[in-house]
């Protein structure tokens, strides 16, 4: 079972994230911000060195913030730190999402930006990096152009028959490997089909600790929005 399986993603919002997370980490789920490994607990201080994964999780003004959560998350349900698939459940559990006066589309929570219908990668890509990454308008052209880039790939390559596989290092990923990790965002958010992933184990009082925290955060965060 995916968390996935009840929601229904587009390629639009999937090549949104794809074009954020190819700045963030080339779409590479085992990167290292600056390619300099760190403790799951290191504090992030703003030296370019701290984030990892797919999203360059990181842990701001706390040892336990993101980047931990990340770790306990994915190991406890039996991925490895850089398993590309446990990073995209995470994103799903971890449920992280700050509504934005700026933003375009007004969602109020990660679940219907993720199920948006818009097929405007402008207002998809401004409303993740805003909303879910929180560094509204960073890099925003170039983040655009790979959405753009990488929605094209998928529109010529969705009915290629091929099963696409993570491609990942500490290291930065060329074009092909970032479109080919791409299909694979594609194929398990939107299409549902991966190889079947680990057998989660019983979730310990850690994990439920870990989820309701990370819930109660979110919750905590959340301001309300009136859309102009």
């Amino acid at each position: 079972m995916s968390l996935y399986d009840n929601l229904t993603i587009t390629k639009y919002v999937c090549a949104a994230m794809c074009g954020c997370w190819r700045r963030e980490s080339t779409v590479n789920p085992q990167i290292w911000e600056s390619l300099i490994p760190c403790a799951w607990d290191y504090e992030y201080e703003y030296t370019n060195r701290g984030g990892f994964g797919l999203g360059q999780w990181t842990n701001v003004g706390s040892s336990h913030g993101r980047l931990w959560n990340l770790h306990t998350y994915v190991t406890s349900l039996g991925y490895s730190d850089g398993d590309g698939y446990g990073q995209l459940e995470f994103v799903v559990a971890e449920d992280y999402w700050t509504p934005k006066s700026e933003a375009h589309l007004g969602y109020q929570n990660l679940a219907d930006f993720l199920q948006s219908d818009s097929t405007s990668l402008d207002d998809l890509v401004w409303d993740f990096l805003a909303c879910w990454e929180g560094v509204t308008g960073d890099h925003y052209t170039e983040r655009l152009e790979w959405a753009n880039k990488i929605l094209g790939y998928i529109n010529e390559h969705e009915n290629d028959g091929i099963a696409y596989a993570w491609i990942g290092r500490n290291g930065y990923l060329s074009e092909n490997e970032i479109y080919n990790n791409s299909m694979v965002v594609y194929q398990y958010i939107c299409n549902h089909d991966a190889p079947v992933p680990p057998t989660p184990p019983t979730p310990t009082t850690t994990l439920l600790w870990l989820i309701i925290a990370m819930k109660k955060n979110n919750e905590r965060r959340l301001k309300p929005y009136v859309r102009n």
